[in-house]
């Protein structure tokens, strides 16, 4: 049993480090143990709750399609509520619609190379969220093959990060609540899908950034709540021309409306050295924290699966 795991880190085998903790053998041998209800009998998850009674934090980075399945059996399936997940197995699908009803954070991302095995029969079937506020999808592929999109209803969801996605940004349809949005190198975006958004960020090109400001700012009927813009650009010098054009273009908007919009506008470099630069200060003050382990005591566990 692990009693006090809190977050656990599934991994492939070819990532394997010597300073990794034992494997799951134990558990694997429980999750064949049958549980019954009512009248049927089935599998309970590796996963299952009486062997990790506190486990709400899950990532799961491509392990076997063997402990992909014993994860993915719905007896005794935890109450996850966050999901970082790869779609490199027949299964990753139906671990999401397990944790349906419980997540507040998904994390979905297509790994170099993946090869997509979920039907898109299954693919179309709805799932709803009822309690997800954090959505992201990642493309660390990095080509411009479709990728595997669930159709996923999110009620309450109120931020949306996306990144590599080919074709039109976002793919999740379901965003009337978000507030907050996160692009990283999309090709264009569809504003109207997001009317109550209040922040944006752009990570991308300094000629894919001024053509979604200016496609933005020219209509002032879409993101009528705006408050605050992040444009980061990936490039080592900063684009004075873009830069300033992205800003005259929010200020003739604010002028427009009537709305003031604050606009910022970094190389990634400087971004990240802002970002550093709240972590650190963040932590002024605050003793760092501490890990014991004592034998199946981990608050969060690494492991790598064969």
């Amino acid at each position: 049993m692990f009693p006090e795991l809190e977050e656990l880190r599934l991994g492939p085998a070819d990532l394997y480090s010597a300073r990794g903790p034992p494997n799951l053998s134990k558990a694997t041998e429980a999750s064949d143990v049958i549980e019954k209800e009512g009248e049927k009998k089935r599998k309970t998850s590796l996963l299952n709750v009486k062997q990790f009674p506190k486990l709400t934090t899950l990532h799961l980075h491509s392990p076997s399609n063997t402990t992909m399945e014993a994860i993915s059996r719905k007896g005794l399936f935890p109450p996850l509520q966050k999901l970082h997940i790869y779609v490199s197995s027949p299964y990753w699908l139906r671990i999401i619609q397990l944790s349906a009803e419980t997540l507040d954070t998904l994390i979905v991302e297509a790994p170099f190379g993946f090869v997509n095995q979920v039907p898109t029969s299954a693919l179309k079937k709805e799932t709803t969220l009822p309690r997800l506020s954090h959505l992201a999808y990642n493309n660390f592929d990095g080509s411009v093959r479709p990728l595997p999109f669930p159709v996923l209803k999110t009620p309450v969801l109120k931020s949306y990060e996306e990144v590599d996605v080919p074709g039109v940004a976002p793919w999740h349809d379901d965003l009337s609540s978000v507030t907050s949005l996160v692009f990283g190198n999309p090709e264009s975006v569809n504003w109207e899908k997001a009317p109550r958004v209040t922040y944006i960020q752009l990570r991308t090109t300094p000629g894919q950034i001024l053509d979604n400001i200016v496609s933005l700012y020219n209509n002032e009927d879409l993101c009528t709540d705006l408050v605050t813009v992040d444009c980061i650009q990936v490039a080592h010098s900063l684009d004075v021309r873009v830069a300033n054009t992205a800003k005259l273009a929010v200020q003739k908007r604010s002028v427009a409306t009537g709305k003031s919009i604050e606009l910022n506008y970094y190389t990634l470099s400087e971004y990240l050295q802002k970002s550093n630069d709240q972590i650190n200060t963040s932590m002024v003050g605050s003793s760092a924290p501490s890990l014991s382990v004592r034998h199946s005591h981990f608050a969060v566990l690494y492991i790598l699966c064969v």
